[in-house]
């Protein structure tokens, strides 16, 4: 499974693409847009819950969002990953 890490860093990459989607899409609204997102996404990866993301197909799926992104707008997504912050409460 994935980390909670990488669980943040691919939810903000997949709502980058839902709005994306939303806002060329007018037909959608903005939660139809996000939830085809998601669905694409899951079906890509037979999985039920992003959550359940194998974290060998992690930087597939990584890829697979960006160039979905790429794909739609012409653009690169470029969401820099997040690291683990130290708010020195040890």
């Amino acid at each position: 499974m994935i980390s909670r890490e990488q669980r943040g860093y691919l939810y903000q990459l997949v709502q980058a693409w839902g709005a994306a989607k939303a806002t060329r899409e007018p037909r959608l609204s903005k939660a139809a847009a996000y939830a085809a997102c998601w669905t694409l996404l899951k079906a890509k990866y037979r999985i039920a819950r992003y959550e359940d993301l194998p974290a060998a197909k992690y930087a597939d799926c990584i890829a697979f969002v960006r160039q979905s992104y790429q794909a739609l707008t012409g653009e690169a997504l470029n969401l820099p990953e997040q690291g683990t912050l130290d708010l020195g409460d040890a």
